[in-house]
């Protein structure tokens, strides 16, 4: 764990618009947490870290993230709808609760078999 309470000495130093970019486009692809980390790195001699990303499979995880908070959601309100169906009385109200839950499920299939989709696409580029 990394001591900052030690940390009473600054260095400023000033940079123009495209060396700051430059720096924080090279910083992006390290593992450092901050530039200040960054640095230290830098100039104590320590490694760096530096990798490589695939644009591919940065587009996909995106997609994947997006469709992880559309199950959520999906998952969400059927639980509440569950909640629901135990309050209700009379069989026309579970029969309504039973085709819109029928059009829950297709939605959740359908983005169950784009997250399938995504997988093999994936995996394919993994294996090449």
């Amino acid at each position: 764990m990394i001591q900052t309470a030690n940390r009473k000495k600054y260095i400023s130093i000033g940079l123009t618009p495209e060396e700051f970019t430059k720096i924080n486009t090279k910083l992006k692809r390290t593992t450092s947490r901050s530039t200040s980390e960054h640095f230290r790195k830098i100039l104590l001699g320590k490694p760096l870290t530096v990798f490589h990303r695939n644009q591919s499979l940065d587009d996909c995880m995106q997609e994947l993230m997006k469709l992880r908070q559309d199950l959520q959601w999906i998952s969400q309100n059927f639980y509440l709808a569950v909640q629901n169906l135990q309050k209700f009385e009379t069989c026309s109200q579970v029969e309504g609760w039973i085709l819109f839950q029928e059009s829950q499920q297709h939605q959740m299939l359908e983005k169950v078999d784009r997250i399938q989709e995504k997988i093999d696409k994936i995996s394919d580029q993994w294996l090449q």
